[in-house]
């Protein structure tokens, strides 16, 4: 066996499948982020409503 035989496939496959998680990751997070956003403005409105 031979040190410097890559099996490159394999590589490209990796680093791609990492990639996609990460960026999974990152967008996901990014949209819970603004979901909570969006939740604690709808009740703080409510609130101010209710004062009304």
């Amino acid at each position: 066996m031979n040190i410097f035989n890559l099996d490159i496939t394999r590589i490209v496959k990796y680093v791609c499948l990492t990639s996609i998680a990460i960026v999974g990751i990152i967008f996901g997070c990014h949209t819970f982020q603004r979901m909570f956003e969006i939740q604690a403005n709808l009740e703080y409105d409510k609130t101010w409503s209710d004062e009304d």
